[in-house]
């Protein structure tokens, strides 16, 4: 369970995948799941909401989770602000959650491989 001694944890893991995966052009911040209106899917660990245009993000990180969670669901969510922009270019009457969802796991196993 997340708690408030982990939120500096937190601060410094989204700074630091936010400058090793090249997302500086974005201001990200994030906050714990259903508290100012983020709310996390169910069964999911974290979720971010983002303006694309605006290049803002808030990544949403679920009270349940516990801190040793948290890396590996910012390094995800940030994958998804990678590929927003390709994202943005797939019609909006093709689903293509399951395909993304496949490269972003992709992408995270060679991110946090290099952790090791």
């Amino acid at each position: 369970m997340i708690k408030k001694k982990h939120y500096k944890k937190i601060s410094r893991t989204i700074d630091r995948f936010q400058k090793q995966l090249g997302l500086t052009d974005w201001e990200i911040t994030w906050a714990i799941g259903d508290e100012h209106s983020y709310v996390v899917r169910e069964n999911c660990l974290a979720s971010v909401h983002f303006n694309q245009k605006g290049r803002s993000a808030t990544i949403a990180i679920s009270p349940f989770s516990s801190i040793e969670h948290v890396e590996h669901s910012v390094v995800h969510e940030m994958i998804h602000l990678m590929l927003a922009d390709l994202e943005a270019l797939i019609p909006e009457d093709i689903d293509s959650e399951a395909q993304c969802h496949s490269a972003i796991r992709r992408i995270e196993n060679i991110v946090l491989k290099g952790l090791k």
